[in-house]
């Protein structure tokens, strides 16, 4: 066999010259030097008390540097060292790392990672990219890596446990016939208790046989059926309790990963409206940068506006305006607005429809109603008042409704059918309302119905769904690779800090450094 045919078998290039030259850095690869050079990387520390193999620099420029390049799997990652000249500029000559030492850098470093990110939302203020009075936030929902199909109920799980809990009692008395319980213990004690020392008992005393032959023709012992019986019963209970225990507040869980919550996502493959596992990611974004994120298990945006803007407490300035969509339209978003001085410049959840003809004129509505302040009543079209009747609470409210009612006039009312829905079965006007919350929509739209108001709303849907069409589209991020909370969010936190390098490293170019993006309506336009 020549030398030729046995070099084509090898599966590694051997380059017999050395040759001295310089490669130009792309825009990208500078935007990654200028954006996470000297920081502070202290806290990654040591584990094992001896030097790490790779400076935690060198791993944060290879996990970002990857994702801008779409490698976000470890051993894509392991590949891309070996491979990419700037990649090996980085590490040096000689440096291998293996897949299991990247992907455990990530498991083992989450809080350090979200630092990492939060020094780098502060360098690029430093440069001038932020404008610091403006904050939008948005949210989008992520397929998790777990299965569709694995999927436990909060309602089933509840059902099935009362169903558990039932044959657990039955059994117990024939446990009590056969002389293991008795009869005062098992209405004094719980049942799955005096089941399992039910079943010790049987071991202890030597009454069950392992021996026994099963299947047909083979008639069991009744202490054996009554163990088996138990076993599993009590294995069942404890996996539903489990499960339980888990959810936390929430409906669902995945059994495959139990940190994800089952939500209607937007990617429908199947079109029938079929919930998958996801968690819900929340940006803030100021100037086409995204300087905060939360992830969160909640199916709806209502409540992770106090998240978010914890995370924003940590950056060393405060913004004055918070923008949103009517999604985060809750009272608990306005007060943690109003306890932080932030002005809310968000959508309240009739926005479109409040400028309707129809809604204008429902006369059924609150809104359309006088309210009178002193008497705390409202009064309606024909002049009769709906006076307060009590509290109502509601999973939808932070706080207990108020509920008004018209006690007299209403059967004989002109204006009847147009001011009750339901008049034919409903004889009384009786609605809902939360006054305080009110008042907050109410100035928020007037804030958002001027002309700053206007270039606010302009700017939420260019920068901070921009952001996310990004990242889903550019990076292909549109299912996590990894389990659990923790790791999810770090790996978002870096596909985070890539677009953020991306975004300078196109201002680079643009020669725009240092002013920060803000579109304004021309005159014409508005």
């Amino acid at each position: 066999m020549s030398n030729d045919t046995l070099n084509s078998l090898r599966k590694q290039l051997t380059f017999d010259f050395m040759l001295d030259f310089s490669v130009e850095l792309t825009s990208e690869e500078v935007a990654l030097l200028t954006l996470f050079e000297n920081l502070d990387y202290s806290d990654f520390g040591t584990r094992l008390g001896r030097k790490e193999k790779v400076e935690p620099f060198r791993m944060m420029i290879l996990l970002i540097h990857g994702a801008m390049n779409n490698r976000t799997s470890s051993r894509d990652l392991e590949k891309h060292v070996e491979r990419d000249l700037f990649m090996k500029a980085v590490f040096g000559p000689g440096v291998h790392l293996d897949h299991s030492t990247i992907s455990r850098f990530i498991s083992r470093n989450p809080k350090q990672i979200e630092d990492v990110f939060r020094q780098s939302v502060e360098r690029l203020d430093s440069l001038g990219e932020l404008g610091k009075k403006v904050v939008f936030q948005d949210g989008t929902k992520i397929e998790s890596r777990a299965g569709r199909y694995t999927f436990v109920w909060r309602s089933s799980t509840e059902k099935n446990m009362e169903k558990c809990l039932a044959r657990i009692r039955g059994l117990l008395k024939e446990a009590s016939e056969v002389g293991l319980v008795q009869t005062d213990e098992a209405e004094s004690q719980e049942p799955e208790k005096l089941l399992a020392s039910a079943v010790s008992a049987i071991e202890e005393q030597g009454l069950f046989n392992p021996f026994e032959k099963k299947g047909r023709g083979h008639h069991r012992s009744r202490i054996n059926r009554l163990r088996e019986k138990a076993v599993e019963e009590l294995s069942k209970l404890e996996m539903q309790k489990k499960h339980l225990s888990m959810m936390d507040g929430r409906n669902s869980l995945s059994k495959t990963d139990t940190d994800a919550t089952f939500m209607r996502m937007k990617e429908d493959h199947m079109r029938n409206g079929q919930l998958k596992p996801a968690y819900n990611i929340q940006n803030a974004v100021d100037s086409n940068y995204i300087v905060a994120s939360s992830i969160s298990c909640d199916r709806t945006d209502c409540r992770t506006a106090a998240s978010i803007l914890g995370k924003l407490d940590r950056l060393s300035w405060k913004y004055d305006i918070y923008c949103a969509d009517s999604g985060y339209d809750s009272l608990e978003s306005f007060w943690e607005l109003e306890k932080r001085e932030i002005e809310a410049y968000i959508k309240p959840q009739d926005w479109e429809i409040s400028k309707t003809r129809s809604y204008r004129s429902d006369i059924g509505r609150s809104v359309n109603m006088t309210y009178v302040e002193k008497d705390d009543c409202f009064i309606c079209r024909n002049g009769r008042k709906l006076t307060f009747s009590g509290l109502k609470t509601n999973r939808k409210y932070l706080r207990p409704a108020r509920v008004y009612e018209c006690h007299r006039g209403c059967i004989s009312c002109p204006y009847r059918h147009l001011c009750i829905k339901n008049h034919h079965k409903i004889r009384y006007k009786r609605f809902e309302v939360q006054l305080e919350h009110q008042q907050y929509q109410k100035i928020a739209f007037e804030k958002l119905s001027s002309e700053f108001g206007a270039e606010v709303r302009a700017n939420r849907s260019i920068q901070v769904e921009g952001r996310f069409a990004f990242q889903k589209q550019q990076f292909g991020l549109r299912r996590f690779s990894s389990f659990g909370r923790k790791r999810v969010f770090s790996e978002w936190l870096i596909c985070c800090m890539a677009a953020n390098t991306v975004q300078l490293a196109a201002r680079i170019e643009q020669n725009k450094v240092g002013t920060p993006f803000w579109y304004r309506i021309r005159p014409e336009t508005a």
